[in-house]
């Protein structure tokens, strides 16, 4: 078992992750405590305990030294593409600057980073993407995400691996357009819910916790000595799916969906065709299909709701 530092404690993958470690009794991460994956997304629950620590803190170099981490799990970044092109500079500071900090303390540490980096809005094809590094940059995010890992290669030399993941969901994530339909025929608030991808065009789908189960097999792949056995490497499923289809599998579960839209955004959203081949050369093999891992979120949501 491994003790790991997670930034980017806020959002849906960090804690997710963390509450996927301590459900599964794997590793620790010694930065944060959630009571329960149900609890943790209905943050009016008196009983949540979270303990948050910024990244921006003078002192973190000392907090993550002290808590005897062994590795640090790079979640952190703003990841709104419309909010980073209206506000580049703030774009800068959260994905590149605190990515050099972290790869900075990393490196004085002699800490391994993992960094999730998501710079995969490409454009459409019907090819699976084996390297998403060469893929060209289409917006703010992605040369923000770019430059974080130029950075990184720069500052860390070895002992670092990137991350591309597909498109994740899980009842607790409120951004995904399949987590978005769901939650939304669960508990409608009368809104129109837009879905800003195209429905035709096929994209990946990954039920959260075959996700973090893919993180786990990286974490295992550490050898102190040689290090991660690749500097990059995709999480992405068996299958892909278009909107059209997802919502069939929706409705055969029974769920009224209420008013939707899609709002293609062919310049900023576009396919995630990505090859799986490295994770699964890992050992790693996914659990959840789209349907299983819709029914399993419409089961949780039920028996929580």
């Amino acid at each position: 078992m491994a003790r790991i530092w997670v930034t980017g404690e806020g959002g849906y993958l960090a804690n997710g992750y963390a509450l996927w470690c301590q459900k599964h009794k794997k590793h620790e991460v010694v930065n944060s405590y959630l009571d329960s994956y149900y609890d943790y997304f209905r943050t009016t629950t008196p009983n949540v305990k979270r303990r948050e620590v910024s990244i921006y803190d003078p002192t973190l170099k000392k907090l993550i030294e002290s808590s005897g981490a062994e590795f640090i799990l790079h979640a952190q970044s703003v990841d709104d593409i419309e909010f980073c092109e209206k506000y580049p500079e703030y774009a800068v500071e959260a994905n590149i600057e605190s990515t050099v900090k972290i790869a900075k303390i990393a490196k004085e540490l002699s800490i391994p980073l993992i960094y999730l980096s998501d710079r995969s809005h490409f454009e459409p094809s019907d090819q699976k993407i084996s390297d998403p590094r060469n893929q060209d940059l289409k917006n703010i995010y992605d040369l923000c995400r770019k430059s974080a890992e130029d950075a990184i290669e720069v500052v860390m030399r070895d002992n670092y691996i990137f991350i591309y993941p597909c498109s994740i969901f899980g009842e607790g994530d409120i951004k995904s357009p399949i987590s978005r339909l769901v939650n939304s025929s669960i508990e409608s608030n009368g809104e129109v819910i837009e879905i800003p991808l195209d429905p035709s065009e096929p994209n990946q789908f990954m039920y959260a916790d075959d996700f973090f189960s893919a993180l786990d097999v990286i974490v295992e792949s550490y050898d102190a000595d040689q290090g991660f056995p690749e500097f990059w490497c995709n999480i992405a499923p068996n299958e892909s799916k278009n909107m059209v289809e997802v919502v069939e599998i929706i409705e055969e579960e029974g769920l009224p969906l209420y008013e939707y839209e899609f709002k293609p955004q062919k310049d900023v959203y576009s396919n995630r065709l990505l090859s799986n081949k490295k994770i699964k050369d890992l050992g790693w093999q996914p659990r959840h299909t789209v349907k299983t891992g819709i029914q399993t979120m419409v089961k949780r949501l039920n028996k929580n709701g």
